[in-house]
């Protein structure tokens, strides 16, 4: 369930200060007349910074102060005292601003105007979206999200994370005979919660509402879920193996010569059979991604549908806001069920904070129940298990790790993030393209794997559409009114930049990782390169994403990119992957764990995320994880016989 407890955020004098920010960012036009005033968006900001960690909350307000009594020193004016013409030129100086850090501000105060705007239903329908309905209703598996008293279980295996490798492992030990407690610290999301606008589904089922982020040059959206499924309830769907280079250098850098693509494809052939893995059908494949092949094929280069865990899609086109139809075969609806049918005790809203390795056997596990009104833990788990599972995700294993002191000497816990940047361009066509039917990260070219670089398809609803253009506001609503002629797509690419992860005092990440210049260059090569195939498929604009080169349009060409200098702060970009902060190694002294996920040192403790990879792989990782996972549930029903 969501935690749906609401604080008081904001004060009344900035409640006003916000509306007339939204009111500046939002002028009204023949199509979207609507007042953010008379939509309540304030109330909607409200509801959705509740939901966002202090800090986040914290900077939200001093921006919006920031830009109340910056005109003092130039005017003798507070900002809301100006008139209309001059309030615009303000946000808008925030908004080009040289200063990185000013921009960085402005971005989140301008994001969550937009995003909220058009997140409301009458907003959708006047641009032609409306969300694609809830097509059947389900029951949800037994499973336990509270408890009127301190429960105290034995267990073979206790798994902490049900993402694509605790699901994983979940399943395949219960099928084994194995007894297995699984514990969540999200709730239990299904088609009965999905088929919503987007914005709300975030808020449900992203880690801090989706403004989870890195801190660098630049600041990177680092999106990751938190629910019954983990980050595979909210990806694309996007299935590869794992690379042979990557593999290839695992061995030679890491030691790793038990791993091979001859070893591992017994499991990739078994994840592919659960989740069923298939090439996205022409029926669905969408008007998005058939504008970017048109492109690519007039360019001489030629592309490929992706392969998909889908059943019967439909291209709802809502993959990473939950499917709508059940067809996504993220794990929540295929090992999770399974594993719960084969007797795993499964526990929701449930946060563990103590691991207790013991000398004999796995150890002790400890959780609360969380109480999704209040937030507040209340009643405990108590789990003795003999094999403890670490599943908990690349951002929140190394944090349980150090705090409780496991492994305490080992440095390179909470090191070595890789987290795969990605680019995107939106273009806006002269036809109607409804790039929303169908499914959205469908196509690929991987014409330049061998710089690292992977395209694939990328579009989204009105409110997400919207925080990726970075225009003025007037050009903003203009392009937001076509929003049914645009296209979008996107690539990711492999990072040889290494960030690292610390934990405040009140629990919140600080994720430290910064663009080295390398990745710059993929980067801009790779933005260059979607602007070209989209001025062939006939793009009328283009918004790069870039601040110093931010449309594209037939007449200016590409030349652009030659004139100017791009630098790591002009990026607007995200990524998806976070890996590597528990890399495994054959040598205790430069890893965390062993091939087989089992941390140096510690008895029967193992890692069965995506943060035991060493190094970044290139493509969409959920099958790879579970390919891993599989392989370690193999060697812990080794240990227990």
């Amino acid at each position: 369930m969501l935690i749906t407890h609401e604080v008081s955020v904001l004060s009344s004098y900035e409640t006003r200060l916000l509306a007339a920010i939204s009111e500046s960012l939002l002028p009204k036009t023949a199509l979207l007349d609507q007042s953010p005033d008379n939509l309540m968006l304030g109330d909607r900001i409200e509801r959705h910074l509740s939901l966002c960690t202090r800090t986040i909350r914290w900077v939200f307000r001093m921006t919006l102060w920031w830009i109340e009594l910056g005109p003092l020193l130039t005017r003798g004016l507070f900002w809301s005292r100006l008139n209309a013409d001059r309030k615009a030129d303000r946000l808008e100086a925030w908004r080009t601003s040289r200063f990185y850090l000013k921009r960085l501000l402005f971005k989140l105060i301008e994001s969550t105007i937009y995003m909220t705007y058009y997140s409301e239903p009458g907003v959708c329908k006047r641009l032609g979206y409306e969300p694609p309905p809830i097509r059947q209703r389900v029951a949800l598996p037994p499973h336990r999200s509270s408890s009127d008293r301190d429960l105290s279980l034995k267990a073979d295996v206790c798994v902490i994370g049900s993402g694509a490798g605790g699901a994983v492992v979940a399943k395949e030990l219960s099928e084994k005979g194995r007894s297995v407690v699984l514990i969540e610290e999200g709730g239990y999301f299904s088609v009965n919660d999905f088929g919503v606008e987007a914005l709300e589904i975030v808020e449900k089922i992203y880690h801090n509402a989706g403004t989870q982020m890195t801190l660098g040059a630049p600041c990177i959206i680092l999106p990751t879920g938190r629910a019954v499924g983990g980050t595979t309830i909210i990806n694309s769907g996007t299935c590869f193996r794992l690379p042979d280079k990557v593999v290839s250098h695992w061995r030679d850098a890491f030691g790793l010569t038990d791993i091979s693509s001859e070893g591992l494809a017994p499991y990739f052939d078994k994840v592919e059979r659960q989740l069923h893995v298939v090439p996205v059908g022409e029926d669905i494949l969408g008007n998005n991604s058939k504008i970017f092949r048109r492109g690519l094929e007039s360019l001489g280069h030629h592309g490929f549908p992706l392969p998909r865990n889908v059943r019967n899609c439909s291209g709802a086109g809502m993959c990473c806001f939950g499917c709508p139809t059940d067809a996504k075969q993220s794990v929540n609806v295929s090992y999770i069920p399974q594993a719960v049918t084969n007797g795993t005790q499964l526990f929701t809203n449930c946060r563990v904070e103590q691991i207790i390795p013991k000398l004999s056997h796995g150890g002790e596990v400890i959780g609360r129940f969380i109480d999704p009104r209040t937030g507040q833990a209340t009643r405990s788990v108590r789990v003795d298990a003999k094999v403890v599972v670490l599943a908990a995700g690349t951002l929140n294993s190394p944090r349980l790790l150090r705090k409780n002191r496991i492994a305490l000497h080992n440095r390179h816990i909470g090191r070595h993030l890789t987290i795969h940047p990605t680019g995107k361009i939106i273009g806006v066509f002269d036809e109607e393209v409804r790039a929303w039917e169908g499914v959205p990260q469908g196509f690929c070219y991987d014409g330049m794997a061998d710089e690292d670089i992977m395209f694939e398809g990328a579009f989204t609803p009105p409110s997400f559409a919207a925080v990726s253009l970075s225009t003025g506001a007037r050009d903003h609503k203009d392009a937001m009114e076509h929003y049914r002629n645009m296209a979008s797509f996107g690539f990711l690419m492999s990072d040889e930049g290494r960030g690292w992860i610390r934990w405040l005092p009140n629990g919140e990440a600080l994720i430290y990782y910064s663009i080295r210049r390398r990745e710059l260059q993929k980067l801009v090569k790779g933005i260059r390169f979607l602007c070209e195939v989209f001025l062939a498929a006939g793009s009328k604009k283009i918004y790069t994403g870039i601040k110093s080169l931010p449309v594209v349009t037939p007449e200016s060409g590409l030349r652009g990119f030659d004139e100017v200098t791009i630098r790591r702060t002009d990026l607007d970009i995200a990524a998806f992957h976070p890996l590597g902060t528990c890399r495994m190694g054959a040598d205790a002294a430069n890893s965390v764990v062993d091939g087989f996920g089992e941390v140096h040192g510690v008895k029967n403790l193992f890692i069965a995320d995506g943060s035991i990879f060493p190094s970044s792989l290139g493509v969409n990782p959920q099958e790879t994880i579970m390919a891993f996972a599989n392989r370690t549930a193999d060697r812990i029903h080794q240990i227990l016989s």
